[in-house]
């Protein structure tokens, strides 16, 4: 799905109704902005600290160490 925006005086952009309705974002939620070499990725908190766990696991993994161990 693609949509543009235009951003606003301050910075403020608005998340396009069809790109909330399928995301689902409540008022209260907090979003992670990360630059790429192709422009920024905006993503939840929750899926941008699964994204940093999976790095963890297989930087972890290969030292021959396991993620599930390790924490619990």
């Amino acid at each position: 799905m693609l949509a543009t925006v235009r951003v606003q005086e301050k910075g403020q952009v608005t998340i396009p109704r069809d790109i909330r309705k399928k995301t689902h974002p409540q008022k209260s939620d907090l979003a992670t902005f990360m630059v790429s070499g192709e422009g920024i990725i905006i993503k939840s908190l929750d899926l941008a600290a699964n994204d940093l766990l999976a790095m963890v696991g297989k930087k972890l993994g290969a030292r021959g160490i396991s993620l599930e161990n390790l924490l619990n």
